[in-house]
């Protein structure tokens, strides 16, 4: 089992969205070629990328090279 936590920079967990209708995911290959690896050490990005990508889209994104 994977255990890999969604975390943002400062440490803090990135929890699932539960309100579907509220959080419509877009595909991931979308999400990440708007936000430059760069910016996976700023909170927001990471909460962007989890917010309207998902937290599998996230956990792809952080694995890149590059990322922290």
């Amino acid at each position: 089992m994977d255990t890999f936590k969604n975390l943002n920079p400062n440490g803090a967990e990135i929890l699932p969205c539960v309100e579907g209708a509220v959080c419509e995911i877009t595909t991931c290959a979308v999400c990440t070629s708007e936000m430059p690896l760069s910016a996976a050490l700023n909170e927001e990005s990471s909460d962007y990328i989890q917010h309207f990508c998902g937290l599998d889209c996230l956990q792809m994104w952080h694995k890149q090279p590059g990322t922290v």
